[in-house]
């Protein structure tokens, strides 16, 4: 049977990073494997509308409903986790301390000028996730509450007061 990486609904259609392979789970329980990525025990999946986004092994990938494509054209050169706020897809950098958001509604569509970096306390993101109307860094020892700020390459900021003092071990021991 398959071995799930990450999996994320999206558009009520399940998604699932196994095997080095994207796949998409049926309503009839059959899978359909859609593409090949990095097998990498710390994986994330997001999306929304017809896009998967993932994060695996410092790579990003996004899945338009069609087709698979690396888009490299950020600030963020090895990605470390996906998460989806408030129509941007955001990215955090792998063993690094920024996070960076695509333009509105579009994964594919990176600009290096898009960006932040989690400096509440001077460790290293572990992971990203999107948690209702804010996002969380997850860092080593410490992790920062996100939301949102205004213009496109201002789009977010920690939240006054977001920084708590409590790290996260491991990739994979958190969880929506």
């Amino acid at each position: 049977g398959p071995f799930f990486r990450a999996w994320r609904a999206v558009e009520g259609v399940l998604y699932a990073v196994s095997r080095a392979k994207l796949i998409r789970i049926n309503a009839d329980a059959t899978i359909a494997e859609l593409a090949a990525v990095d097998d990498d025990i710390n994986t994330s999946i997001s999306g929304h509308r017809s896009s998967v986004t993932i994060a695996a092994a410092g790579n990003y990938y996004v899945w338009d409903g069609d087709s698979i494509s690396q888009p490299s054209d950020g600030r963020i050169a090895e990605v470390g986790s996906v998460a989806f706020l408030n129509q941007f897809t955001l990215v955090s950098e792998l063993d690094g301390r920024e996070v960076e958001w695509t333009t509105v509604g579009d994964p594919e569509n990176r600009n290096a000028l898009y960006f932040a970096t989690a400096e509440g306390r001077d460790d290293k993101n572990v992971r990203l996730i999107d948690s209702g109307a804010n996002f969380i860094v997850f860092k080593q020892q410490s992790l920062e509450l996100w939301g949102s700020a205004g213009a496109a390459e201002s789009a977010f900021a920690r939240i006054e007061g977001g920084v708590i003092e409590t790290g996260l071990k491991e990739f994979n021991l958190v969880c929506k």
